[in-house]
């Protein structure tokens, strides 16, 4: 074949190009290792040189596929904006990596505004509108997260914003549930997350916001059936009576529906539902095999509600935590006697700045990590200073002498 003349340095460069890659280069070492061993290489590395180190070559891209699945997607963070769907679709549609996602976290970007870029239609009424494109759009993606049975919903700060535009972090719960709902997808843990740390009341999960859900539609039933953690950290009451009974109605479905549950977290955040939520709870048969409760931030409740609730619960009860709330006068006291002695499953217990009502803050001067309960097992105190001195505000104690550490708890309690 002839080339004109002004061609022959190009023919010549593509002939020598042939060449080189028509040779065979012996393999570099690092391909040459067990994946093992490149996957304990690849802990000690900070995350940018694990994708770098990934890139150097094809062989090795491959071979830590799955480390990096399982490294980096078993958890993913989505704002439910275009980017993250585009983004997530990818991950959906490769065969290999969708299967390491397990847990979707649906946070607030910096601007509080989620679902950036995506049109979302709105009911006359405020929430919005079920079904809608855009919901059907990320519950396509969803589908494909073969894995993923965990959803937590986040708010980072105390206010919900006012721009109906896009979407808001109450909206968010109403695109989740949608999708559980009309894709029956198997949810073993939920959570609703608008407490943020350091904050007290004024909380809300902001109703007006939550699409009406038919609960005992048969794909929701079935797919609630699966949860076994479920989370609910809001104020659960509000200044308007209308919105709090429907906050209250909204929390004791999610629990009642959760036929198989077995760790239960609730945050009231002092809400004023905390007393009639307690009640309704302990009404249900559902609660039957729950192993791990934990109560925080309740107030104003009556004094038999949460002996009522315990007694639900008290054949599978495994480990129970109360903190920052407070009962009428004696009620923690007649409450850990009846836990040291009716709980024949009960091993673990969590106190932490419990008060009465009329009593002030419980604590239990006379204890201390030194005190053991048996000889493998003691306390763990945290100690909080007050004008007094120090207090053993926090106190807790995990073992197989369970009846024994809360008999000693009882003959230490004092309140201040």
């Amino acid at each position: 074949m002839s080339y004109p003349k002004g061609n022959t340095f190009f023919h010549k460069l593509k002939s020598r190009w042939i060449l080189r890659t028509s040779q065979k280069y012996p393999p570099s070492l690092i391909c040459m290792m067990p994946v093992e061993i490149l996957e304990a290489i690849a802990i000690s590395l900070r995350p940018t040189d694990f994708c770098a180190l990934r890139l150097t070559c094809r062989d090795i891209y491959e071979r830590t596929a799955h480390f990096f699945g399982r490294k980096f997607l078993k958890t993913v963070h989505i704002d439910l904006s275009r980017n993250a769907l585009e983004r997530l679709s990818k991950v959906a549609e490769h065969p290999h990596l969708r299967q390491h996602v397990q847990l979707l976290v649906i946070e607030e970007p910096q601007d509080n505004l989620f679902g950036r870029e995506i049109s979302w239609a709105r009911h006359p009424s405020g929430h919005l509108a079920v079904p809608q494109k855009a919901i059907q759009q990320w519950q396509t993606v969803l589908s494909r997260l073969v894995n993923c049975r965990g959803f937590e919903i986040r708010r980072e700060h105390s206010f919900e914003s006012s721009d109906l535009s896009g979407l808001r972090s109450s909206d968010a719960i109403t695109v989740v549930l949608s999708i559980i709902s009309v894709a029956s997808i198997p949810v073993s843990a939920f959570a609703v997350h608008f407490k943020p740390k350091g904050t007290i009341g004024n909380n809300h999960v902001e109703m007006e916001c939550i699409s009406p859900l038919d609960f005992r539609k048969p794909g929701f039933t079935a797919a609630w059936a699966h949860m076994q953690d479920l989370s609910l950290q809001y104020t659960m009451g509000s200044d308007d009576a209308s919105a709090a009974s429907k906050n209250a109605d909204w929390t004791v479905e999610l629990v009642q529906y959760a036929t198989r549950l077995i760790k239960l977290d609730l945050n009231f955040d002092l809400g004023d539902q905390a007393d009639l939520i307690i009640h309704r709870l302990s009404t249900l048969s559902s609660l039957c095999q729950l192993q791990e409760l934990t109560l925080e931030s309740f107030s104003l409740v009556s004094e038999g509600a949460l002996p009522d609730l315990l007694h639900t619960v008290r054949k599978s009860l495994q480990t129970v935590s109360f903190s920052f709330s407070t009962l009428p006068d004696e009620c923690w006291i007649s409450i850990l006697k009846s836990l040291g002695s009716e709980f024949p499953s009960l091993n673990s217990i969590n106190l932490q700045f419990l008060r009465g009502t009329n009593k002030g803050l419980l604590h239990f001067p006379r204890l201390s990590e030194s005190l053991h309960v048996d000889e493998d097992t003691s306390f763990t105190v945290v100690q909080k200073k007050r004008r007094g001195g120090l207090l053993n505000t926090t106190v807790g104690y995990s073992g197989p002498s369970v009846g024994k550490a809360i008999l000693i708890l009882v003959e230490c309690a004092t309140f201040d």
